[in-house]
């Protein structure tokens, strides 16, 4: 009986078992990779929405109309810009 034990632990792996643990392998990675992509554009999603909302009434910054900056600026705030350079 134990000749049939020694015997069986000098086999080497069969086939089976190490395509499974290649898959376990594979899904070992995946995981990660798929949580790092969520939170990436998690992150890229919550930036542009934080942005929306700071500027939703003003303009970017570094934003030029006919060479005037008006970046930061509301519509009214820009108007009244333009219309005292197209008086001068």
């Amino acid at each position: 009986m134990n000749s049939k034990i020694k015997d069986k632990k000098a086999c080497p792996p069969s086939p089976q078992w190490s395509m499974a643990s290649g898959a376990s392998r594979r899904a070992n990675l995946i995981l990660p990779i798929f949580l790092g992509i969520l939170v990436f554009c998690s992150t890229v999603m919550f930036s542009g929405f934080i942005l929306a909302l700071t500027y939703q009434s003003r303009f970017f910054p570094h934003t030029k109309i006919s060479n005037i900056d008006v970046g930061g600026k509301t519509k009214e705030e820009a108007i009244k810009i333009l219309d005292e350079k197209d008086q001068n």
